[in-house]
């Protein structure tokens, strides 16, 4: 099957010989998140998160995440997002993740944990 006409030149082919100086890691994004700080612990029906981020070619969007599902996405500044928690959400720790994308496709994401307190009173 390897030597099938509509294969051949497929692995025969020259590496590529072009540098890629767009997708480095000096040209990710950069990322801070300044609200809620690490471990700290909430309480109360509402989770602010408040991040900065830029990039030399331009910020394309921040997408915010609670325990990997994907809450919200800003296209520009501020970067936050108020974000009402589910009355069914267990109490305890809990992950916040912010990524963001440039308009080359180069990304950054940062992770923080968080504890839920009685939030639904």
């Amino acid at each position: 099957w390897l030597s099938s006409p509509e294969r051949v030149g497929l692995y025969n082919q020259p590496l590529p010989q072009e540098y890629d100086d767009i997708h480095t890691f000096e040209n990710q994004p950069t990322l801070y998140i300044y609200s809620p700080y690490d471990n700290q612990y909430i309480s109360g029906g509402m989770l602010k998160i408040e991040a900065e981020a830029s990039a030399r070619p331009g910020v394309e969007k921040v997408e915010f995440f609670l325990d990997d599902d994907l809450i919200g996405i800003k296209y520009s500044r501020p970067y936050s997002l108020s974000f009402e928690i589910s009355p069914y959400t267990e109490e305890g720790e809990h992950l916040v993740e912010v990524r963001v994308f440039d308009v080359l496709g180069n990304f950054n994401s940062k992770k923080i944990k968080i504890n839920l307190s009685n939030f639904n009173n």
